[in-house]
């Protein structure tokens, strides 16, 4: 198998955090986890926009949606919320899973996430282990509820159905 027919079997998964030491925890725990995940981090979810859309110095690359997003929820450049009313708001986009992995326990950031339609809300765990297993448990769920490669491409869509919101505490996985 030749290295861009493996990159094609790999799940995208886009992470949106706007603390740089926190992207970087969550890409070493997926290539600690051996995923069949090619991790793409920004720092906003402005930028996220942008690259969802192909605009600013997105607009010239190759489009390909993730398969299923993290993002952080308390950003300065566009927050998780504008990303999740974004996705909200574009058909195209709108199917694609979202889990959010914040430091916020609060019930309204909670709920206001559902409500955009997050498929996953967690609290950020304390620890590289932790952070791990989670990370372990929600690229199963996603790998789960993937269609085939087979009907991607025959819907010539890469975008995941909705799970429904599932807002859990690391801790209840």
């Amino acid at each position: 198998m030749g290295k861009d027919a493996l990159k094609s079997e790999r799940r995208t998964v886009l992470v949106v955090d706007d603390d740089e030491s926190q992207r970087l925890l969550i890409q070493r725990a997926f290539a600690k986890l051996d995923l069949k995940c090619c991790v793409e981090t920004l720092c906003s979810g402005n930028e996220a926009i942008a690259h969802l859309g192909g605009l600013g110095k997105f607009e010239d690359r190759q489009r390909r949606l993730p398969d299923y997003i993290i993002t952080d929820l308390n950003m300065d450049d566009g927050d998780g919320l504008v990303l999740l009313e974004f996705l909200k708001k574009n058909p195209a986009l709108s199917a694609i899973p979202v889990v959010v992995l914040s430091s916020s326990e609060n019930p309204d950031d909670i709920q206001r996430c559902s409500v955009l339609g997050c498929s996953s809300y967690f609290v950020k765990p304390a620890t590289q282990t932790q952070l791990q297993h989670l990370l372990h448990k929600i690229d199963r769920r996603m790998e789960r509820g993937m269609p085939s490669r087979q009907a991607k491409a025959a819907n010539s869509a890469n975008t995941l159905p909705s799970s429904g919101a599932a807002l859990k505490r690391p801790d209840s996985l």
